[in-house]
């Protein structure tokens, strides 16, 4: 059964939307997530994400879409995901 998620995804800072589309479809590569392309990604304060090597050039963004439940721990396992 799929089910509607939230990603946090950690990004370059510099990275517009259409960059960032395109590192979502990796996901869907990877754990088939299918985005919900009417809501584009929203960026967030960082202020609570665990930190990575080099936080100072990233950001994080908030993807919404679609996953099946069995996918989950493989999604929240992905290297750019923050937090499902």
């Amino acid at each position: 059964m799929e089910v509607l998620v939230l990603v946090e995804m950690r990004v370059s800072e510099e990275e517009e939307i259409d960059t960032i589309m395109q590192r979502v479809a990796t996901l869907q590569d990877v754990v088939n997530f299918k985005p919900d392309t009417p809501y584009t990604p929203v960026a967030r304060s960082s202020d609570h994400t665990p930190p990575s090597p080099d936080t100072s050039s990233e950001k994080i963004v908030v993807i919404r879409g679609m996953v099946e439940e069995a996918r989950l721990r493989d999604l929240k396992a992905h290297t750019s995901v923050v937090k499902v």
